[in-house]
């Protein structure tokens, strides 16, 4: 079972150790595979390697793989955090 709230919550949580089951993180990163920076870079026009990694980016093709999320908005969120975080 998956769990789609949100782009945050993409793989099956065990109950008892509240960790990711790694049955499910197999499954999705075998069928979407993982992003890289470079590749969000061009995905995401705007998007820094502070916020890629600051926000644990990496699982974001996941959620778009899954319907969940498209890139467009992304690129709005990741510019909006972008602004908040780093707002002189």
């Amino acid at each position: 079972m998956m769990i789609e709230i949100g782009f945050l919550s993409l793989f099956e949580v065990d109950l008892e150790t509240l960790m990711y089951t790694q049955e499910s993180v197999d499954l999705l990163v075998g069928i979407f595979g993982l992003i890289t920076f470079e590749e969000a870079v061009v995905l995401i026009p705007g998007i820094s390697a502070e916020i890629f990694y600051g926000l644990g980016c990496q699982n974001l093709k996941i959620a778009v793989g899954l319907g969940i999320t498209d890139w467009e908005t992304l690129t709005y969120v990741m510019n909006a955090y972008a602004e908040m975080l780093f707002a002189a």
